[in-house]
Formats: C-alpha cells, structure tokens, sequence
C-alpha cells in the first residue's frame, strides 16, 4: 500500500487503534534501518504512544519520513492541546530514485547566496536529491576573467558553500558546464572568437541565427578549453558527476568544421568530440552526463559514443515522445535520466496544461522503463522575465511526479504553502494556475496555425522567438482573452508575503499589458494609444529594477532589460 502520494502534505493512512497525547509527536524519532525496504526513499513512520518511530531502507527514506513527521507536528500543532491524536501509520517512497532539478542561471539572472540557500532547504522539503545549476558563462573559472568579469559570478567558495548546503540537505550538487554548444557568452568574448565553429549565419531548425554559438569540435584548442574548466570543477565540486551539456549544436558544419563533416558525416563529427570530453573527465575521475538530443537522432552515431557517458533525454511538450526515447536508450544498454520541464520559461505565468502533462509524462515514460529518474529544468530564454514564485508553483508539480509517476499536478493548498509561502492559500494556487492557462487556446492548433512551443502567446506577443514570426490570434481571439482576463484579476486573491504579492502582480500586469498590445496592432495601430502602452511598459522596468535584486543579483538585471528596449523601439516605430 501507498496511502502518502504526496510530498508536500502527508496524506497518512490513519489506524485507529487508540489514542495519545499531542506532546508526544516532538520528542525524537526512533530510527532504524531496515535493507528490505529497497524502493526510492522508502520508509514507514509510525506515531503512537511512545513517540515516533521511523523504519527506512537507509538515508534517503530517513530524511523523507523526518520531513513528513515536520508536517504531521504542524498538523497536531494547530488542534486543541487537550485533544488525542489518532495513532498514525505512514508507507511512503518515491517512484523515482535520483529526483533532480536543474535551474538555468546563464540567461541573466543568477540567484543570490541568500535565494540558494533558501532553494536547497525547499528542494530538500520537496524531496528532491540532485540539484544543477545550468552554467555557459557565469561561473568563475579562474584564468577566463575576460568572460565574468562584467558578472557578479558565481565563484568557486560559493560552489563550495552551496555544496556543504545540499549535502546537509541529502541533496547532490552536481556541476553544469555546458562544453560544446550554447557558448555565445564565452566566444563572443574577446581572446576567445577564434575557438567558435562560426560567426556567420546558420540553420538553427526552422529558423536562421547569427554565431558564435559552439566550440568548433576541429579545433584542438577548443578541447584543451573544456579540459581547464573540467580540471577544475573537479577540484571544486564534491560530486563525481558532471553534466557536460552538448545540446542543440546544428551550426556544427556550417562553418570551420564543414569539411570534416563532408569527410566524415555530421553525427560522427558531434559524436567524437562528446567521445574527447568524456575521455577527459574519466581521465578527472568525473561521471559525464550529457543532453541526448543530437545523438537520440542518430542511433548509429550513439553507438560510437562511451557507455560511461549518461544520456539525459528532454522534451518539454506534452507530445515529447518520452516512451520511444526510453526504449531506445533501454535497448542501447545506456544510463539515462528523463528531462521533462516547469514549462514557465518564456511566458510571464507559466503553461500549466502543458507543464503538467509534460511532467506527468515524462515520469511514468521513465518509472515504466530502466531510466535512473527525472532531472526537472527550469530555462530563463529571454532574459529569463517568469518571476521566481510561477517557477516554484511548477516546482511543486515536478515534485509530485519525482515522487509519484504520471501524478498531473500537486494539491493547490499544499503547493501555496511552498511556492507562495501561504497558509490557507488554495484559491491564490488555482489563481496562478488560471493565469498560466488564460492563452491556452491561442497556443493551440488551430485555423490552420501551428502549435505553439516552449513559449505562451502573450509573452510571444512582445517577444516573439524571430523578427519573422507571424501575429498568432485574431482580434476576435483576443478580445475574448482581454474578456477572460479582466474577469480573473478583478477578483484575484493576493498574497499575504509582500515580495510574493509583488512578483505575481508583476506576471499579471505584463500579461495584461500584452493582451492590450496585441489588441491595439489588431485594431490598427493608432498613434493615440501608442503613448500609454509605452507608459506601462516603462513601470514595468522600474518594477523589475526594484524586484530583481530581492532575489538575484544585479549585474544580469540590464541584459535582461536589454530584450525589453527592443520591444520598446519597436512599438515606438511600429505602423
């Protein structure tokens, strides 16, 4: 039996076979390990008379019945002293056993000391044990100065510090460097342009983009590159792991390395270069762990690659075909973990539909497979703009599926405790959720349009992923949305923490600031309501001047703000 299917707030199979004092639930648990019970996280919590008494198969299951038993004492905290709690049987584990989160702090805003802290302590309630922190350019690696000295970086005592942190919470700090794509912050550094495969424009799939982008997998020096920041991440970090990244590399070929590709083909050429990197970091002592993308796409190409190296599948769509991906990696005898996403990156509420379908997928594809458990991403495209409570209220949900495969969403009343640190907070949770859903239909196939991706029509309405993307929604459409909304925010509950209250309003305002430019575009453009679509607009950069530093730190605040000057100059000029 399971009768806890949550990690938030236990839901405990109550045996009522007597009745004991209230006091009794703080005194110390007593604990025993018990190797039978070999599920993820696995432990049976008892309170009865005598106190508490935890049975688990070993650190994990302990630190999970320790976090229910926190719960359960708020529970008996808030009943009358004189009243007799019933005798409690918990049987819990997780579905999953390695639960990671992975928090992309290149795109501008990396988080305060302060603000990691406070993450591990909530991963930790949450019941996740792997934490990454996704790096390109921001971490400190001594030597590359020219690359983070405009950045308040992260440095390697702050890894370290952040690393006793998670250890203390039973939570692995593995390291994130991306080595071969995604490097634009570092090649397009001086000293470091020569090292990028192109500088010119390439096929990015549907679209063209302009380099530097990836390491040119031809050049030596670009290995001897990854090599410096693998040497010593592996002195920093106490993890053996290490996620060496190696997604989206499609401008490999496009420049220095065409040749090669003629010569050798596309895939072989990706597929040695990972093949060096995962060379160097056995050579460290290090566990690579790499994006499965480019190599899920060629099974030959995979078959090239060490079998040390772990594989991490993502799609971050409901449709992610996690199930075929799993009985490939199955049949390759690979290691692997399944990546789905919080589905709030590029948008200002979030995707909830999407989120958790996405999730609620991706975690039974992999508890009904080999795979080693879920790694959660939370990207910041654009200037990462979702403020940090949307991100936590998917959190939440990526939670429940680490714990409980193919679950579709935590409780709303468990998940505002966490996420908005509200009691009572179920309405403000379904608020949130509601918000996250209002563009849903306009993210939809339909009328011939395709469907929309990693993105919400509302943020895709001011920044939209090319110069070339097409409006999405008629005028129709949007005024029934503008409708939808002002009914939603009229009666929006607000939250009792005044930066919580703040950043939702945030999300809500840009959203309905959105809606009123895509109405205003539809309608013609007139120059009348030109000038106060740009008054909202620049009190919504003073709102981000003010709430960016409560959680983040600043240096990343004015590239971030950078993404809204451009939209700025564009409704200036618009016609």
């Amino acid at each position: 039996m399971k009768p806890v299917d949550l990690p938030l707030v236990p839901r405990p199979k109550l045996v009522d076979i007597g009745r004991f004092d209230a006091g009794r639930i703080g005194s110390e648990p007593n604990v025993h390990i018990e190797p039978s019970l070999t599920r993820p996280a696995e432990y049976k919590l008892t309170l009865s008379p005598r106190g508490p008494f935890i049975v688990a198969g070993g650190p994990d299951g302990v630190r999970a019945a320790e976090h229910t038993l926190a719960k359960l004492r708020a529970i008996a905290k808030s009943r009358p002293k004189d009243q007799p709690l019933p005798i409690v049987l918990v049987e819990d584990w997780a579905d999953h056993a390695r639960r990671g989160f992975m928090l992309d702090v290149s795109r501008d805003r990396i988080p305060t000391m302060d603000e990691l802290e406070r993450l591990v302590t909530t991963l930790a309630r949450l019941g996740f044990n792997e934490l990454e922190l996704y790096v390109e350019h921001v971490f400190a690696f001594p030597g590359h100065e020219a690359v983070w000295g405009a950045l308040d970086p992260l440095t390697p005592d702050e890894i370290r510090r952040l690393d006793g942190w998670c250890q203390a919470a039973g939570i692995e700090l593995v390291a994130n460097q991306n080595c071969f794509g995604h490097l634009a912050g570092v090649l397009r550094t001086h000293g470091y342009e020569h090292l990028a495969e192109t500088h010119g424009t390439f096929r990015f799939l549907d679209f063209e983009k302009q380099g530097p982008f990836s390491l040119c997998p031809e050049d030596p020096a670009s290995l001897e590159l990854v090599d410096g920041w693998l040497r010593t991440i592996a002195e920093v970090y106490s993890s053996r792991r290490v996620h060496i990244g190696c997604d989206e590399t499609f401008d490999v070929g496009q420049g220095r390395s065409k040749a090669a590709v003629e010569a050798r083909g596309r895939s072989r050429v990706y597929a040695d270069f990972v093949a060096a990197i995962a060379g160097r970091c056995e050579a460290l002592g290090l566990e690579p762990m790499f994006w499965a993308d480019i190599a899920l796409a060629d099974e030959d190409a995979f078959s090239t690659l060490p079998k040390e190296l772990v594989a991490v599948a993502w799609g971050y769509e409901p449709d992610s075909p996690f199930e075929r991906w799993c009985e490939t990696l199955d049949r390759l005898d690979r290691s692997y973990l399944v990546a789905p996403g919080t589905s709030c990156w590029r948008t200002f509420a979030g995707r909830t539909s999407e989120r958790r379908a996405n999730l609620a997928a991706a975690s039974a594809a992999a508890a009904d497979s080999r795979a080693d458990g879920l790694l959660v991403t939370a990207w910041g495209d654009l200037g990462h703009r979702q403020v940090w409570p949307i991100t936590m209220r998917a959190v939440c949900d990526a939670a429940e599926a680490c714990w409980n495969a193919g679950a579709e969403g935590a409780d709303p009343e468990a998940t505002a405790r966490v996420a908005f640190r509200e009691r009572d907070g179920a309405a403000l949770c379904e608020y949130v959720d509601a918000l996250g859903d209002l563009d849903a239909d306009l993210r939809d196939a339909a009328d011939g349009r395709d469907l929309l991706g990693n993105a919400a029509a509302t943020f895709s309405e001011l920044f939209p992923a090319t110069t070339t993307t097409a409006p999405r929604g008629s005028l129709a459409e949007w005024e029934r949305l503008a409708a939808e909304f002002d009914h939603l925010v009229r009666d929006a509950p607000i939250a009792h923490d005044r930066l919580v209250a703040a950043e939702l309003a945030d999300a809500a305002l840009w959203t309905g600031l959105a809606i009123d430019v895509a109405l205003w575009r539809r309608r013609g453009r007139d120059s009348a309501g030109r000038g106060p679509l740009l008054e909202r607009l620049d009190a919504l950069v003073l709102d981000q001047r003010e709430l960016w530093p409560r959680r983040a730190r600043r240096p990343g605040l004015e590239h971030s703000l950078a993404h809204v000057a451009a939209l700025r100059t564009r409704l200036e000029t618009e016609s």
